[in-house]
């Protein structure tokens, strides 16, 4: 079932200039020869009716009328009028279900605005965990390298020291990393079935080592130093780039935030406006009509030369809107099973009940 602008027949306009017959025809029946004519006409649909016997005794109808009336081009036409039933319940029921779902689409919207705040506050919260994070390691490489880089560095002061001691003893009952010489002749000097020549010799040979092995051990040390200076210094640029980005992006967190925040109560407000700009139709139809109109053709019988409906507003005006299938509508009057305004809709299933009752 189609609504659209009235394409034949009369429009409100021209129904306004009108010429009205001298009868209005109800249920009782008027001596008007070309109503007449027109409701006993048989019915196409169901020729064992007349127009008459279909149209004025229908279950969806609270009142019929027939009029007679000329158009603005001199067209003599005779329409028919049924003033559907529950039309005030069907708006009612109908803006009461648009009314519910721009509430929930509402709520959906203020949800969403909720939900992207609380993304924003654990983003920012997250961000300044790892910026404390990263603060805290900073403040670590600062205060100087790890307890194992430090045993480390001990263990080579401590041998140097033995070995700038001169204690042969110490020196050659002390594990020593740098001189495999020097290991072999502590060996040979602290074997103690070692003959006292060889002994003299071994150690001879460590006291000729004790340089070579302080060298060693001296540059092992400043290696490992400069090694820990260079790791801690790469580890505390990477820590201070890691700490800019965290702050730039903490900066961008609580900026977006403090805006949705600040925002939230007008952003709320204007949705409960357009909420309450769109609940309330500002003309409601309070009355529609189906409008069925005859005019003579050119053998001389009358034909049907439009069907629709009329949906008149609270202001008084009114809208045509034509059927796309006028066949379908005489149809559903040869059947009359329907009892209210909403189950005659239901039964045009092209019909868009809602955008025809918001029109």
């Amino acid at each position: 079932m189609e609504y659209a602008t009235r394409k034949h027949g009369v429009t409100s306009a021209m129904v306004a200039k009108a010429i009205v017959a001298m009868c209005v025809v109800n249920l009782a029946g008027c001596t008007d020869s070309d109503i007449s004519k027109v409701k006993e006409m048989k019915f196409e649909p169901d020729p064992s009716y007349t127009v008459g016997q279909a149209f004025d005794h229908r279950s969806v109808c609270d009142a019929v009328t027939w009029d007679t009336i000329k158009d603005e081009r001199g067209r003599k036409i005779v329409e028919y009028r049924c003033s559907f039933k529950g039309v005030k319940d069907y708006i009612q029921s109908t803006e009461e279900a648009h009314l519910k779902e721009m509430n929930s689409n509402a709520q959906v919207l203020k949800n969403a605005y909720l939900v992207n705040i609380k993304t924003l506050q654990d983003n920012l919260a997250q961000r300044q965990k790892t910026l404390a994070d990263d603060q805290a390691r900073l403040v670590q490489t600062d205060a100087g390298a790890s307890n194992q880089q430090d045993q480390e560095v001990q263990k080579l002061n401590d041998q140097i020291a033995v070995l700038q001691s001169g204690d042969i003893d110490k020196i050659a009952s002390t594990p020593l990393d740098p001189s495999a010489s020097l290991g072999i002749a502590a060996s040979c000097y602290t074997d103690p079935q070692q003959n006292p020549a060889v002994k003299k010799h071994c150690g001879d040979v460590l006291r000729q080592e004790i340089p070579r092995a302080i060298g060693a051990l001296k540059q092992q040390l400043s290696y490992d130093m400069a090694t820990r200076q260079r790791n801690q210094a790469d580890l505390q640029a990477g820590l201070k780039i890691s700490m800019n980005v965290e702050n730039q992006q903490i900066s961008e967190y609580q900026q977006k935030l403090g805006k949705m925040t600040s925002g939230k109560d007008a952003y709320f407000a204007s949705i409960d406006n357009e909420l309450k700009q769109q609940s309330t139709h500002p003309n409601p139809i309070v009355e529609v009509d189906e409008v069925f109109q005859w005019s003579v053709g050119d053998s001389g019988d009358f034909v049907l030369v439009y069907a629709g409906t009329e949906a008149k507003h609270q202001d008084g005006t009114a809208k045509d809107q034509a059927y796309g299938d006028a066949e379908a509508a005489l149809v559903l009057i040869a059947k009359n099973n329907a009892t209210t305004f909403v189950q005659y809709l239901q039964q045009f299933s092209a019909q868009s009940v809602m955008d025809f009752v918001r029109n």
